[in-house]
């Protein structure tokens, strides 16, 4: 028998306390044990250990309970896969918005170097010929400077 639920509790209504009391009363007069033998059902079912009461009189208290344990596990089953639904869709809101982030900071980025790229300026100092001693300057702009007095900074 499988386990009705992954969940690690289950509930047990106030009103099943009847049931205990005439089992129990009559456990005392009979020298029986149905109350513990019906508790003891009712652990092993939502453990997927046993089903099978040990006898018509624990039979008959415990397919009532046993009922009302399946409604509250199907009722759990669909909250739970609601709750499962709802993060899916959180996190696929929460990653979309992340991956928009991060196409708008690599943009950013990546026009940033470009602008970088375009507006720097580099200059190549030369040496046009070792025995006149003429230096070239050149800057990005692609104009040559052979003195220093003609440099734009």
């Amino acid at each position: 028998m499988e386990k009705l639920n992954k969940k690690n509790s289950f509930v047990l209504y106030h009103d099943l306390v009847n049931v205990v009391e005439k089992l129990t009363k009559k456990d005392r007069e009979d020298n029986t044990n149905n109350a513990g033998e019906l508790f003891l059902l009712i652990l092993e079912y939502v453990n997927g250990e046993n089903d099978i009461p040990p006898n018509f009189i624990v039979e008959m208290a415990f397919e009532p309970i046993k009922h009302q344990l399946n409604r509250d596990f199907e009722k759990w089953d669909e909250t739970r896969q609601k709750r499962i639904d709802a993060g899916r869709k959180g996190g696929e809101k929460t990653a979309e918005l992340r991956r928009e982030q991060a196409n708008q900071a690599n943009a950013t980025s990546a026009t940033a170097n470009q602008a970088n790229a375009t507006s720097a300026t580099t200059i190549q100092v030369s040496q046009a010929g070792t025995d006149t001693g003429e230096t070239t300057r050149k800057a990005s702009t692609g104009l040559n400077y052979s003195d220093d007095n003609d440099l734009p900074f």
